[in-house]
């Protein structure tokens, strides 16, 4: 079990890279992704003001599957 829950920083290490390196190539990832959009059927997920769908309380940011459009816009994906 130990094992388990260390693998992450094992694989890390045996690579030579600190998590920084990877928590900053998600974050380039995903503000690429919200700025210039992706395929229709390209699915993220982001915390986003829920939109009451999903049983999730209106106005809450939730995490939620999403399409961004570009430009920093997104859609709800609806029936996940």
């Amino acid at each position: 079990m130990q094992r388990v829950a260390k693998r992450g920083s094992e694989i890390l290490k045996a690579k030579g890279f600190t998590a920084v390196f990877p928590a900053g190539k998600a974050l380039c990832d995903h503000l690429h992704d919200w700025f210039h959009g992706t395929q229709e059927g390209v699915l993220n997920s982001m915390a986003v003001c829920s939109d009451g769908s999903y049983g999730i309380e209106k106005d809450i940011y939730f995490s939620l599957p999403i399409q961004c459009l570009g430009n920093f816009k997104y859609k709800i994906v609806q029936d996940v």
